[in-house]
């Protein structure tokens, strides 16, 4: 198995924790990491690939290891809906879990920064393995940090440091990247995470309960 990279410091982690999430919030609140994609003409083998890419970076940085979560199906990262329009994957969690909360909030930054870890194209690839671009690669990286409204409360150390983080968790998936990178560019409209409050969540529970109800009385 690939080492992993060096962990960020807790003290890290929860700041990136409380950047992302409301100061005041409850543990039955959800954060949600949204994916938006074009509905059309959709390559089963590249979706896979940006599947396969995000249930690995997740696995990675599971706070249950990455050895119990590719081994228990009870750790997985699941899907909790796809919405239709612009097809839209979601992930969704509890905000009781600030580890696993953590861990999607830097897989949603992952995916957000994939289209533009490479400027110069897909032949550049072979160059990322062979550490030719490491550096420009990196500034790459770092100019989108820099530029996430999310991120501006890091310090210039954080920054270097998260860039350096992301720089070996996209090279711990070289076979996988080419094809999820294609996906991200070609296909992926918009990653964003959206935050909602539990009563938020009882009333939408509430409203679909009524639609199915409607439905029910008229048949």
């Amino acid at each position: 198995m690939d080492n992993l990279p060096a962990p960020l410091p807790k003290k890290f982690t929860e700041r990136l924790f409380d950047l992302f999430v409301p100061d005041k919030f409850s543990e039955t609140d959800k954060i949600e990491l949204l994916i938006r994609l074009k509905n059309d003409d959709i390559s089963i083998r590249q979706l896979a690939a940006y599947l396969n890419f995000i249930d690995k970076a997740y696995g990675r940085l599971s706070p249950k290891g990455i050895i119990n979560y590719s081994r228990s199906s009870k750790y997985e990262l699941k899907v909790s809906k796809i919405r239709h329009g612009s097809l839209e994957i979601v992930i969704s969690y509890l905000l009781a879990n600030p580890n696993e909360i953590s861990a999607l909030i830097l897989v949603g930054l992952l995916l957000k920064y994939l289209p533009g870890i490479i400027k110069s194209g897909l032949s550049a690839y072979r160059d990322y393995e062979e550490g030719k671009l490491a550096k420009a690669r990196r500034q790459q990286i770092k100019e989108q940090i820099k530029n996430d409204e999310k991120l501006n409360g890091l310090k210039d150390r954080q920054v270097n440091q998260l860039c350096h983080f992301f720089d070996a968790m996209y090279g711990m998936d070289i076979r996988n990247l080419p094809k999820a990178y294609k996906f991200s560019k070609e296909m992926v409209i918009e990653v964003e995470f959206n935050f909602h409050k539990s009563d938020e969540i009882l009333n939408n529970q509430n409203e679909v309960r009524k639609i199915r109800l409607k439905r029910k009385l008229d048949i």
